[in-house]
């Protein structure tokens, strides 16, 4: 059968040489499998997750280049008005001839139509703006915002006041006048210019006396937002304000995506598939001495009470691998430290010699600890040593002295995760403390 492209890769990368380390980790983490076959497997699958992102980033560019490059078109769209004039560059086919020309593609004009739209929608703007911080035209006590622009593109406004003396130019009340409780109108005219279309509304306001700044704030806010709310329920559309809070602002809309964002994202997800897999290999790796690490003490400890009370070490060995067989059949939690003795009591039931299985549990694991049992329990096995249980005695401390020095260590590097928080905490309670009184100054 004819194999397809991975498989050719996969039996590629099976006769390449594994390194000592990862050989030694694979071993480790997987020792039912053997070490080339894991490799192969991983690379294979990391290379085939590889290619599919950069497949699907090259796709995608494509595509993007596709809709995004040149194509016929049969018509062109001028630029809005009050956007200026547009360079369009043409590429201008007749016959075999092909010519590049620069298109100059003026603004569309508007209709007197369009321009009378446009200059009713500036008065209402216009109107609203002026008032600045009074509630409205029939309660007018704070200065005039008479120097806005116009927030309609192509639209030119400006106030003339008709009496100077009640209002300055400059939209200031004159503060000298009392207005009584009726107060006094006056009137204001707005010229509004649209290219040669022109328009002058004169604007009637009513003079007040100024209430307490403070109080004056609250109502004309409260009043003008109520105002806000209920003018215009109708309308489809909410035109931005040029300002809030008196700074300006800008509106823009998320462009496009550019094509090569396509093909960068397929390269960093090429990336991630390629190296994410062998950063989890070694935290599984890590978490696995740990695991290892603590369950040491444990370990020699129980050995050291079953051949105690009389078990030779085989059986010592046998009923350690029965009694986690029975814990996982009900449920219970996988340790690599009793996989580990119950593959070295499969051995021993095959037949392998005591001494080297030993050997091998030790080796399998490779950490220090158990290469010194290992060593321990070879050498009862080989010689027959006496003192076996004081030697097993000894390690048990010693293991139970590292296990408490792994537990600290631990201890302190949780106390540094938490402390992380703990800071946050802080600076969050003194920003809370200082940005009231900062804004109180």
């Amino acid at each position: 059968m004819k194999t397809n492209l991975f498989d050719r890769e996969i039996k590629k990368i099976r006769r390449q040489p594994l390194s000592p380390n990862r050989r030694k980790r694979l071993s480790r983490l997987y020792p039912e499998c053997r070490p080339e076959e894991k490799a192969a497997e991983q690379d294979a699958k990391r290379l085939r997750m590889a290619a599919i992102a950069l497949a699907a980033g090259s796709v995608l560019t494509v595509a993007a280049l596709l809709v995004g490059g040149a194509s016929e078109i049969q018509m062109l769209e001028r630029p809005a008005p009050g956007a200026g004039s547009r360079t369009e560059v043409l590429q201008v086919q007749q016959g075999d001839h092909v010519a590049t020309v620069d298109l100059e593609l003026a603004e569309r004009r508007l209709t007197e139509e369009e321009r009378e739209m446009r200059l009713d929608q500036a008065e209402a703007e216009m109107c609203i703006l002026f008032l600045g911080e009074n509630p409205d035209v029939e309660h007018v006590s704070l200065p005039l915002n008479l120097s806005a622009e116009c927030p309609v593109d192509g639209v030119t406004a400006w106030w003339n006041p008709e009496e100077t003396e009640l209002v300055h130019p400059d939209g200031t009340i004159a503060e000298e006048t009392v207005f009584g409780a009726d107060g006094r109108t006056t009137v204001l005219e707005l010229n509004l210019k649209d290219g040669e279309t022109e328009r002058v509304v004169p604007v009637t306001v009513s003079l007040r006396d100024r209430e307490n700044p403070e109080s004056g704030k609250e109502a004309s806010a409260e009043r003008a937002l109520q105002k806000l709310v209920e003018e215009n329920p109708e309308e489809t559309e909410v035109l931005l304000p040029g300002e809030i809070d008196g700074q300006p602002v800008t509106y823009r809309r998320d462009g496009d995506l550019p094509a090569g964002i396509f093909l960068i994202l397929g390269l960093l997800a090429a990336g991630v598939f390629l190296f994410y897999p062998e950063q989890r290999m070694r935290e599984e790796e890590k978490k696995r001495e740990e695991e290892l690490a603590l369950a040491y003490s444990e370990f020699v400890a129980k050995i050291r009470v079953l051949t105690g009370a009389g078990l030779s070490l085989r059986s010592t060995w046998k009923r350690l691998a029965e009694e986690y067989e029975a814990d996982r059949a009900k449920g219970g939690k996988r340790k690599i430290l009793y996989e580990e003795v119950c593959r070295t009591e499969r051995e021993l039931s095959q037949g392998v010699l005591e001494e080297e299985v030993y050997s091998r549990f030790a080796g399998r694991i490779g950490q220090g600890a158990y290469l010194r049992l290992g060593g321990l329990l070879e050498s009862h096995i080989r010689n027959g040593i006496r003192g076996f249980s004081a030697l097993l005695a000894a390690e048990s401390a010693e293991a139970f002295r590292e296990r408490l020095q792994l537990a600290r260590r631990q201890g302190e590097q949780i106390s540094a995760r938490l402390l992380i928080p703990l800071l946050l905490l802080f600076a969050l309670i003194l920003v809370l403390l200082m940005v009231p009184a900062f804004f109180s100054l």
